[in-house]
């Protein structure tokens, strides 16, 4: 199992995110996003349920800021 240990490193806790949707533009994101709302974003996608226990909101895949993303004084 991977994990953390006792070290937060940018290098540990930074890590690229690549998603790629049929018939979508690629698009970089500067804003941190959580990987909790990725799962949802993708059942959304697919136009599946979200089940009521996702408790953090889907990435929003359309380019727009959503929920998904953290402001910058929460990232801390």
């Amino acid at each position: 199992m991977f994990s953390h240990g006792n070290t937060l490193y940018e290098e540990v806790i930074r890590v690229p995110l690549l998603v790629r949707l049929p018939d979508r533009k690629g698009r970089r994101v500067g804003e941190p996003v959580t990987i909790g709302g990725l799962a949802p974003a993708i059942l959304g996608e697919l136009g599946l349920p979200i089940p009521d226990d996702f408790v953090i909101p889907p990435l929003k895949l359309d380019g727009t800021p959503g929920p998904g993303t953290r402001s910058p004084k929460c990232s801390k």
